[in-house]
C-alpha cells in the first residue's frame, strides 16, 4: 500500500520562489519515503511566530478528519513554528493523527532531531 503524505509551505513574505524551493525540497522527500503527496497546505506571507495561519489549521483539521495521512512534510521546523515552544506540541498534535512530521532539511533524521529542533528555533526566533 503507497504511503500518503501531505506538505506544508510558509514564507513571512510573499515569496512565489520560496516557496516553489520548498515546494521541490518536500516532494523529492516523499518520493524516497515512497509517498504520494495528497495535498499542498501554503502559506505564502504568513508570520510563523503564532499559529493562526488558515493553511496551517485547515492541514491540521485535514488530518484530524481523514486520519489516513502517513505523513506532513515540511522544508524546515522553521516553516512549522518559529517558537520552539509551539513546534513540540504542535509535531505532537499531528502524530496524534497518525501522522509522522518529516522535515526535507534532514533535521529529523539525527538521533538527536528533537534538541537540534529546539536549538534552531531558539537562533531562528532571535
Amino acid at each position: 500500500m503507497k504511503m500518503q503524505a501531505v506538505i506544508y509551505l510558509r514564507t513571512a513574505q510573499v515569496n512565489d520562489q520560496a516557496i516553489s524551493f520548498q515546494r521541490e525540497a518536500c516532494m523529492r522527500t516523499a518520493e524516497a519515503l515512497g509517498a504520494t503527496v495528497e495535498d499542498a497546505y501554503v502559506d505564502n506571507g504568513a508570520s510563523g511566530m503564532n499559529l493562526d495561519r488558515p493553511r496551517l489549521q485547515a492541514m491540521l483539521q485535514s488530518l484530524k478528519e481523514r486520519g489516513d495521512i502517513d505523513y506532513v512534510i515540511t522544508y524546515a521546523p522553521d516553516r512549522l513554528s518559529r517558537r520552539p515552544s509551539d513546534n513540540v506540541p504542535l509535531s505532537a498534535e499531528i502524530e496524534q493523527t497518525g501522522a509522522r512530521m518529516v522535515f526535507a532539511d534532514g533535521t529529523d533524521d539525527v538521533p538527536s532531531g528533537d534538541l537540534m529542533q529546539s536549538i534552531r528555533g531558539a537562533l531562528w526566533r532571535a
